[in-house]
């Protein structure tokens, strides 16, 4: 599996998340493979690939990496990723639905205005339940009075979860001392929970869309 994440910071710069995604490439599947997505990666730095000659051949470098066994990409934050990349994996996705290559983004509806990707396979996803939102804060060894104040202030946002159980100190997390109610406006920002005046509510649900790997009979 090839995993990696968007990040805001790259969302103005073209091909930056391909470029990414071919130096794991390599990473991946080291060997003969290695020096044409090196190559491409060069080329993208020098601008002086592009339009359907670069598609082609991220495609070409994608089947070539699943030759010998079933390839998955998994895309977190997607929503950050810039247009120029994300262009090239829909290209990707729409050509590869016989070959063992799987392809999954995760993006929140914020990030693109709560639309699905065009071209490849969706599902929205809700927030958890508080059963579920208990069962993630179980690898942080909170307490369960104060599972009881993360789960209310997450609002079932399982980032928020984990970001909010970490900004708390071990007293806190134990329950020897109690936690900020609501939470601090840096620590909700760190979270992902947006502001109103009514106070702290996170984001709720997001899009998982999904090209599935073929499974092909030996």
């Amino acid at each position: 599996m090839v995993a990696f994440d968007g990040h805001e910071t790259e969302a103005g710069v073209s091909f930056a998340a391909l470029h990414q995604i071919l130096h794991l490439l390599t990473q991946h599947v080291p060997g003969q493979l290695s020096e044409p997505a090196r190559e491409l990666a060069q080329a993208l730095e020098q601008g002086t690939v592009g339009g359907l000659a670069l598609r082609a051949t991220v495609l070409r470098l994608f089947r070539q990496a699943a030759r010998d066994s079933p390839l998955l990409f998994a895309v977190d934050d997607a929503h950050w990723l810039d247009e120029p990349s994300l262009e090239v994996l829909v290209f990707v996705v729409r050509r590869v639905r016989s070959d063992r290559i799987g392809l999954l983004f995760a993006y929140c509806d914020e990030g693109r205005g709560g639309k699905a990707i065009s071209g490849v396979p969706a599902h929205r996803l809700g927030p958890l339940d508080e059963q579920a939102s208990r069962e993630v804060l179980q690898t942080t060894g909170a307490a369960v009075s104060v599972c009881a104040v993360l789960v209310e202030s997450a609002k079932g946002n399982p980032r928020a979860l984990i970001d909010l159980a970490t900004s708390l100190t071990p007293d806190q997390i134990r329950g020897d001392q109690p936690a900020p109610r609501p939470f601090p406006r840096r620590v909700a920002c760190a979270a992902r929970i947006r502001t109103d005046w009514a106070g702290y509510r996170p984001r709720r649900g997001g899009w998982c869309c999904w090209q599935p790997p073929t499974t092909r009979q030996t």
